[in-house]
């Protein structure tokens, strides 16, 4: 797709053709792969004045509620936001500039990856 800005790249999900910001992508590969289904995603982005936190919102499935409550209990998700009565996973990012935001927001989706690596290893 011409004119596309900020990494966004295009995926074809349960044959769906979709654009995901590039951190995200394996995330929600991942998800997919082990049967969550995801609505709505964002890798993060800093404008002077304004964060766009990365989240990710879930469809509203018994799987995807059961993937919720096992990450409730994982106790390495310290900056992991999870709320359960919305279906969204998102970062809890405090930075004061675009560089170390960015730094922070690919943290998190590694971070995010290597949990669902131990998940789908359980």
């Amino acid at each position: 797709m011409k004119g596309l800005k900020g990494g966004l790249r295009p995926l074809n999900l349960n044959g769906r053709q979709t654009y995901l910001d590039e951190l995200v992508v394996p995330v929600i590969f991942s998800l997919n792969l082990l049967g969550y289904k995801t609505q709505y995603s964002c890798e993060g982005h800093y404008y002077p004045g304004q964060i766009l936190y990365p989240y990710i919102l879930f469809k509203n499935t018994k799987e995807n509620k059961k993937l919720l409550k096992k990450l409730i209990k994982k106790k390495s998700l310290k900056n992991i936001i999870i709320d359960f009565e919305n279906l969204t996973i998102s970062a809890n990012i405090n930075s004061n500039d675009v560089y170390d935001f960015n730094e922070k927001k690919i943290k998190f989706w590694k971070k995010f990856q290597n949990i669902l690596e131990k998940i789908k290893g359980e």
